[in-house]
């Protein structure tokens, strides 16, 4: 009884593991025909055409719906993580939105003899007052300021 002893795994060694083959097999499927061909017997052992189509629609049928259910899963995480990379991009372009605004400008405008090309003062960008960059260490936001220094 060579059937009995693989289905109930007796006497089978497994001598060398192999991933690709183990999930090969795992995907097969058991034929239709095959299916039909045991179950199309009734308990007395006589042969009903019947009982074999009907085995084989309900084969078909639980086949077609798991392909469904699995679609379904797989069409519902793909629009998941369609979702959170949208997330994701918007939180970075609202980063990126952040850090390129600067304070508004506290600088008073050039008086109109400057505007007629005499020298313009330096306005701060970081604390916008006026004499110095933010790169001056006279500049209170600067990390070094000298205000600090005791």
């Amino acid at each position: 009884m060579l059937v009995s002893r693989v289905r109930e795994l007796a006497g089978l060694r497994l001598l060398q593991r192999d991933e690709a083959g183990l999930s090969a097999v795992a995907q097969l499927q058991t034929d239709e025909y095959l299916h039909g061909w045991e179950c199309g017997y009734d308990a007395t052992g006589l042969w009903d055409d019947e009982l074999a189509a009907r085995a084989i629609r309900g084969l078909r049928s639980a086949r077609d719906r798991a392909k469904k259910v699995a679609a379904e899963a797989k069409k519902a995480a793909a629009e998941a993580a369609r979702a959170q990379r949208t997330a994701q991009a918007a939180g970075r372009r609202a980063q990126a939105a952040a850090k390129r605004k600067r304070p508004a400008q506290q600088c008073v405008p050039l008086a109109p003899a400057a505007a007629n090309g005499a020298k313009r003062r330096r306005c701060c960008t970081a604390c916008g007052a006026e004499g110095h960059t933010a790169a001056a260490r006279r500049c209170p936001k600067h990390p070094r300021y000298e205000g600090n220094r005791s």
